[in-house]
């Protein structure tokens, strides 16, 4: 009986270890993929302006060549985080050309990636459209292209929301060489964060008309309601499943250590201090955290690279909640009296 009692031990130890391994490897992968969720739901609000950031304005453009090539180089000189776009509408799509300065908003991708600033070169035919116009690309040495005004694009990826979306009849092109293949004389500016969009709006146009491009504000507003209340709408559900997480680790962490108090009580009989079996505690704990950690490194790298942040975020919470409590339940377990600790 004492041998089955032991072994009974060693396997509850055995499954607490591997439940809280399963949970902290799961703990990255809800986190990315509530954060994915919740900027795409933000993104998808904010179609129906043409612009995808926290406010917009449309400019008029005239006079001048390569007027949206001007309307980049005056982005470029902007602290404020912009994109600047130009649509053309031709045989039921969208030509889309695009530039943005610094970061652009989280677009739901079924195929590659989405554009990055070194991608914004006057020799780049680069192109990412909507899942409804794969079938005008075709492949040339394992890469996909598509021809447009005579010229040929490699296509970087493709757009794809599980749902229909105006995104899906969309090509979007490279900004800097969108003046060989489109007129451009409305533009939009979008303000991607917060700022004194007067005030960046007034330095744009006084630039274009340095450059002699004679510009005129049309019309603009904020995206502000249609991309705030989504957040809270359709991120719910998963903020909800992200706390019970947290709650689950705490109690999985809680066994965890419930498991390894004989070990401790031992400890403690043959002389060792309480600040040695904390470290040693915490050092097991933390092989434990750091071993997960590296496989969320590896998920977020490979599949959703742009989150590193928000991963980060997300484990400082889970310490910020685990290490007090962690710490808390071992200082209980030390104050327990021997006496009363070994009857249980």
């Amino acid at each position: 009986m004492p041998n089955m009692d032991i072994k009974m031990k060693v396997l509850k130890r055995k499954k607490a270890t591997v439940e809280l391994f399963v949970l902290f490897l799961l703990f990255p992968i809800l986190l990315i993929l509530m954060l994915n969720h919740i900027t795409i739901s933000e993104t998808l609000a904010s179609m129906d302006s043409g612009a995808f950031g926290k406010a917009y304005t449309y400019l008029s453009l005239s006079s001048g060549d390569k007027k949206f090539q001007k309307a980049i180089n005056e982005a470029k000189n902007l602290k404020s985080s912009v994109a600047v776009t130009a649509d053309r509408k031709k045989d039921g799509y969208t030509v889309r050309a695009i530039y943005f300065n610094k970061k652009y908003v989280n677009l739901p991708m079924k195929e590659g990636r989405f554009f990055r600033k070194e991608d914004f070169k006057e020799d780049r035919y680069v192109a990412v459209l909507g899942k409804r116009l794969e079938f005008i690309t075709y492949t040339k040495d394992g890469k996909r292209y598509l021809d447009l005004e005579g010229k040929e694009f490699e296509v970087l990826g493709i757009l794809g929301y599980e749902e229909d979306t105006l995104l899906d009849d969309y090509i979007f092109v490279n900004g800097c060489i969108s003046d060989e293949i489109m007129e451009t004389s409305i533009c939009v500016l979008d303000y991607l964060k917060k700022t004194d969009y007067e005030a960046v709006r007034d330095k744009m146009v006084s630039g274009l008309e340095g450059r002699g491009v004679h510009t005129e504000e049309l019309t603009g507003g904020e995206n502000f309601f249609e991309s705030v209340v989504p957040s809270f709408m359709y991120g719910r559900k998963f903020i909800m499943m992200f706390l019970a997480l947290i709650l689950c680790a705490v109690l999985l962490s809680s066994d965890w250590l419930q498991s390894q108090k004989e070990e401790i009580y031992v400890r403690r009989l043959l002389g060792a201090d309480d600040r040695s079996i904390i470290l040693l505690f915490l050092k097991r704990f933390g092989i434990l955290f750091l071993l997960t950690f590296t496989g969320a490194i590896l998920y977020c790298g490979v599949f959703y690279p742009s989150y590193w942040n928000y991963l980060m975020a997300g484990y400082l919470a889970a310490t910020i909640v685990l290490l007090p409590f962690l710490l808390f339940s071992m200082i209980g377990l030390l104050k327990t009296p021997l006496e009363e600790a070994l009857k249980g």
